[in-house]
């Protein structure tokens, strides 16, 4: 069944109001209508099976037939450095999909990428709207926070704090390079992650192609983070934030669309 985010704003006692693009893809693309059902979530663990029972030009209004609650299970954050062009869009999709809850992209020193304030607000914008989309069509009942642009100092100072304090487990996907900076040999992943505990977060970090730079990997061990490991095999940016989450999912046993069926 055709899944869509309602904010929680168009949630009405027992029915929903479903808008602008939202509508015309149920009414255009899907063509369902009056007396068809969809499924609605408000991203915060809220979904509903809605029977369509009013259009009013490129709105749609459903009653709510079904409806249940889920509690988030786990936390994972992921903090990866901007990457360019499709590949920050590809990384957003599969990060969503695999489970992310929380995304911080960060402004690293080596990164190539460089953003006005105008830029990276529409950029996260697009960001916002394909981890919806990826949230849709996975059948999640969460909706990741895509946040705005920090430099690793920033993050650390601005959002580790409260991470840190919710008992939150700060890692770094570090390369050999990235670890020689601060003579600290990666650990695998494994080794210190036995048992996921749902009740905090993990953060993992990941750098850009050029991997973070010396004061960047100081400033993560000095805040207490884990130097991690993904195998011998250089990975590409993308490809280590997905290796994280892949292996956070495989050890959770199921994925939030496993629960929504």
């Amino acid at each position: 069944m055709q899944q869509y985010w309602v904010p929680r704003v168009d949630w009405q006692n027992e029915r929903v109001i479903i808008r602008a693009a939202d509508a015309h893809h149920i009414l255009h693309v899907m063509r369902r209508k009056v007396g068809d059902r969809v499924r609605v979530f408000d991203g915060r663990g809220r979904m509903a099976e809605v029977e369509l029972t009013d259009i009013h030009g490129q709105t749609v209004i459903g009653s709510i037939i079904r409806e249940e609650r889920q509690t988030v299970r786990h936390r994972w954050v992921i903090c990866p450095a901007l990457l360019k062009g499709e590949k920050m869009d590809w990384l957003m999709q599969k990060s969503t999909e695999l489970g992310a809850t929380d995304i911080y992209p960060l402004s690293t020193e080596h990164a190539v990428v460089r953003l006005s304030a105008d830029k990276e607000a529409t950029r996260r914008a697009r960001f916002q709207k394909i981890v919806k989309e990826a949230a849709e069509q996975s059948a999640r009942w969460w909706l990741p926070e895509v946040y705005p642009l920090y430099t690793p100092g920033e993050w650390l100072d601005e959002v580790w704090p409260e991470l840190h304090t919710a008992g939150g487990v700060l890692m770094v996907a570090a390369s050999s390079q990235d670890a020689e900076h601060i003579g600290i040999r990666p650990r695998p992943l494994a080794a210190f992650i036995t048992e996921l505990k749902s009740e905090r977060p993990y953060i993992v970090c990941v750098g850009p192609e050029g991997g973070f730079s010396a004061r960047e990997m100081t400033l993560f061990h000095a805040r207490g983070a884990q130097m991690i490991a993904l195998g011998r095999r250089p990975l590409r940016a993308e490809t280590a934030t997905l290796a994280v989450l892949s292996y956070f999912l495989m050890l959770t046993g199921m994925s939030e669309a496993n629960e929504a069926e």
